[in-house]
């Protein structure tokens, strides 16, 4: 099992979007950025990934997390 400790330095270090980023096209949207999501197929971008929160949602499959 991963300790707390590690998990809370990986959130400190790591910044979301570039990690994201690796797998996901991102453009910057205001403060946050955007994508084709990885999870369906589709046209408009509906995955969205927020920096500040350290969060990212897929709203055409519901998926999120942290």
């Amino acid at each position: 099992m991963i300790s707390k400790t590690t998990i809370d330095q990986v959130y400190e270090t790591a910044r979301l979007e570039e990690v994201i980023g690796d797998f996901v096209q991102l453009k910057k949207s205001g403060s946050n950025f955007k994508g084709l999501s990885p999870f369906t197929d589709e046209r408009t971008p509906s995955f969205m990934v927020s920096p500040v929160k350290q969060i990212w949602k897929d709203f055409s499959s519901g998926k999120g997390g942290t």
